[in-house]
């Protein structure tokens, strides 16, 4: 352990951590949004256009806490939430110019 944490003071990026920090991210930002959708239904509130976002902050929010609490260096956490934003990014554009041909997709349309 001792290892570990010398390796994160001294300055060094480990890769091991950035991309299980990318994916402790992305996970998080999915269970989060899904508990606020549940917590939205289980209440009958009307669904939120800024439950997303907000479950994305919030979960940036975290892991810098976290990552401060454990030691991290600067650059080993704002690594995983630029790539992890880049990778949210992304995906939102592709899904924005995606159209579903299918025919439920197309029944649900029209």
């Amino acid at each position: 352990m001792s290892a570990n944490l010398t390796q994160h003071q001294t300055g060094t990026v480990n890769f091991g951590t950035v991309m299980l920090s990318i994916s402790q991210i992305l996970l998080s930002v999915i269970c989060l949004t899904n508990l606020f959708v549940i917590i939205s239904y289980l209440f009958q509130y009307q669904l939120s256009p800024y439950l997303f976002p907000v479950s994305i902050l919030l979960v940036f929010i975290l892991h810098l806490v976290f990552a401060n609490a454990i030691g991290l260096t600067r650059l080993t956490v704002i690594i995983p939430v630029l790539c992890a934003l880049a990778m949210l990014a992304a995906a939102l554009l592709i899904s924005w110019y995606y159209f579903d041909f299918s025919w439920d997709g197309q029944w649900y349309q029209q």
